[in-house]
């Protein structure tokens, strides 16, 4: 009775706000996976939720089975929008339309889509059968920001084919991934960066039993990815075979192992590229091959707190990650703090400095606290603030003046004309090797209807 006009209020504007049309669900909606975290945290979730795409089939199962009388309010909140973007997800046919427009480049930091061109447009349809599904997507752009042809103005990027046979499913994709627990990146993958083009096999419900010597392990998610780098990354075509295997042994705790290797097709980067203003010359890498041997986990402490971390042992270097969640709600507003720290190992800098979005790599050290908030009519909003440090050996660095990043960046979602409407921008402040400060800042905006 105390939630019978809020549950009804909400799940008819949480509608509206839903950005997930394939069989999985994507890297694209950060409100969707925290949503989808604070369910699994709170015990109503079976599956595994830290493996990227996350097939629907195991949380179909287990949100039909949820009883809504004993979840607080955050969980009521993240239950309406998951069960709305799950009832879109069923439809056989789904069109989108986007335009997008930014002023300079912003990252996505975390989940989301980043801003890479002055304007683009998306067109994409997905179409799913009883046991296939095949979605195409074709973006067209104008103006790329980044001078070296990291981001292709016109691509394919998020297009799809699937098939299923028994508990599997083969699929060819242009997608992105992300492997691990973490808020804002992975010692994996992660969805900056153009997506991988891929051969993927992966379970369809990891909550099936498997073999019986597993299953005090509980639910297990098994993804198996055979990919290259596109044409326009830095490190062009680039070969990567890898696995990944999720276990949920209890409610509160999941983990996985993974593994990787990266193999390079060319010994140097283009010669003479400009980034951020910068000409870069060529290089040449320490490494034709990049092993990577990784072990993560989320716990929840309780129905408010949770934690997580990941450690990763690139070549004979280690990595590391740990954060923690904090939530807070009331039947108007759902907060969500985050704070999370990395480290990466020096071989996984070089090599993700040429893959991710940035010019300066990927960091050494980095820092982040931020918040989200999710509001009663289906609107959210996202801030998080931001230090890195950058090493002077990785790969692009050795060519630019900076040494660390420091930034805040914020963005908010709601309905307009039928559709989301996103806003997301970054103010940064660079240190300069030369004791100097530069600053720089950047705004995207936007707008895409699915039907």
């Amino acid at each position: 009775m105390r939630f019978s006009g809020f549950f009804l209020t909400l799940a008819l504007s949480a509608s509206a706000f839903v950005s997930q049309a394939a069989p999985w669900v994507d890297t694209d909606d950060r409100y969707l996976r925290s949503s989808i975290k604070i369910l699994a945290d709170g015990g109503y979730l079976r599956a595994p939720v830290t493996t990227y795409p996350l097939m629907w089939q195991p949380l179909l199962t287990d949100l039909a089975n949820i009883n809504t009388a004993s979840m607080n309010n955050s969980q009521l909140f993240a239950y309406l929008r998951v069960i709305s973007a799950a009832d879109f997800a069923k439809q056989p046919v789904i069109k989108s339309f986007s335009l997008a427009a930014s002023s300079d480049p912003v990252a996505s930091n975390g989940f989301g889509k980043a801003y890479q061109h002055q304007a683009e447009v998306n067109i994409a349809t997905d179409f799913i059968g009883e046991n296939w599904a095949l979605g195409i997507s074709k973006t067209f752009a104008d103006s790329n920001h980044f001078a070296n042809g990291f981001a292709a103005d016109n691509n394919w990027d998020g297009s799809y084919a699937a098939y299923t046979v028994g508990n599997w499913v083969l699929s060819a994709a242009q997608q992105q991934l992300w492997w691990g627990p973490g808020y804002d990146s992975s010692a994996n993958f992660s969805n900056t960066g153009r997506p991988l083009k891929s051969l993927q096999l992966s379970r369809l419900n990891s909550s099936e039993p498997l073999l019986s010597v597993l299953e005090p392990l509980g639910a297990v998610n098994i993804q198996l990815v055979l990919a290259e780098q596109p044409g326009s990354a830095l490190l062009r075509h680039a070969k990567v075979l890898a696995a990944r295997v999720n276990f949920k042994p209890h409610t509160r705790f999941e983990f996985a192992i993974s593994g990787s290797q990266l193999h390079r097709v060319n010994s140097v980067a283009p010669s003479l590229v400009t980034v951020a203003g910068h000409l870069s010359p060529s290089y040449q890498f320490p490494d034709s091959r990049i092993n990577t041997v990784s072990l993560d986990g989320r716990f929840t402490i309780n129905s408010n707190l949770s934690a997580y971390s990941e450690i990763s042992l690139n070549n004979s270097k280690y990595g590391w990650l740990a954060g923690a969640e904090y939530l807070i709600a009331n039947r108007s507003v759902q907060a969500m703090l985050v704070a999370e720290y990395k480290e990466t190992a020096e071989d996984m800098q070089q090599w993700q400095s040429l893959q991710h979005d940035t010019p300066y790599g990927q960091a050494a050290k980095r820092w982040l606290a931020g918040v989200e908030l999710h509001y009663r009519d289906g609107s959210s909003f996202y801030a998080n603030l931001s230090h890195a440090s950058y090493n002077e050996n990785t790969a692009l660095v050795a060519a630019i003046p900076v040494n660390k990043r420091s930034q805040l960046a914020a963005g908010y979602q709601l309905e307009l004309f039928n559709g989301l409407l996103t806003i997301d921008g970054q103010l940064s402040r660079d240190t300069l090797r030369a004791a100097e400060a530069d600053f720089s800042q950047g705004i995207g905006v936007r707008w895409e209807r699915r039907w």
